[in-house]
């Protein structure tokens, strides 16, 4: 309970900074495209099919991530129940002297944990190398595009497309990714506070069905009403 409240819970905090990014994405960069389209034509769908490449790639590393952020939390949740049951039974601990053994178990349990939270920082990183290559890709597509129709661009083109690209870029390759990757993250936590919420009803209808069972074996005779 104690791992759901400080962990778990977080997730959706985070979640609803940028859950509003998967739909305020498609609308800006239509928008935005319709605006590109007008200052330089058909140039514009060579910058924006790298833009939009990136979307597959976003949703695989979403769902790699996803994957990692389980592994994580099974390995946190075996951390914490270890330390928990460490602590309450400390005198026999002690006593038997098990420090040691116990201590390498949870240094284990900790290498397991790191490790699931190295590959979810390689998916990070990769996510952050993206944003920041984005719209130096989309440019020269764009403007290769353009060179290769022989359309000559003004300053004035170029700035406003640098610039327009540059609001996408905010939104396709930051704010879209940490909106799926939050997304992702937070169907587990879901997952084991729905189960916890739910353990009452489970344990209820069990004692329920337990107290029918025994009512039922008590009574042996049968009731006869004229």
């Amino acid at each position: 309970m104690v791992n759901l409240i400080s962990n778990d819970v977080s997730k959706f905090e985070e979640l609803y900074k940028f859950i509003h990014h998967l739909w305020a994405t498609p609308v800006e960069v239509l928008f935005v495209f319709g605006i590109i389209w007008n200052e330089i034509g058909i140039p514009t769908m060579f910058g924006y099919v790298v833009l939009l490449l990136q979307v597959p790639l976003q949703l695989c590393f979403s769902k790699k991530f996803g994957a990692y952020r389980k592994n994580t939390m099974r390995w946190t949740d075996e951390r914490v129940k270890l330390t928990n049951e460490i602590l309450v039974g400390g005198q026999i601990v002690k006593m038997y002297r098990w420090e040691e053994a116990l201590e390498t178990v949870i240094h284990n349990t900790r290498k397991k944990e790191f490790k699931s939270i190295r590959k979810a920082n390689r998916i990070r990183a990769i996510n952050m190398a993206i944003y920041f290559s984005s719209v130096s890709l989309v440019s020269l597509a764009t403007f290769g595009g353009s060179w290769l129709m022989g359309q000559t661009l003004s300053s004035a083109n170029i700035f406003t497309i640098l610039s327009l690209f540059g609001v996408l870029r905010n939104q396709v390759a930051a704010g879209l990714p940490s909106a799926i990757e939050k997304f992702s993250d937070s169907l587990i936590p879901s997952k084991c506070i729905n189960r916890f919420m739910n353990l009452w009803k489970q344990t209820h209808a069990k004692t329920f069905e337990e107290h029918s069972t025994d009512m039922s074996k008590r009574i042996s005779g049968s009731i006869i009403m004229d």
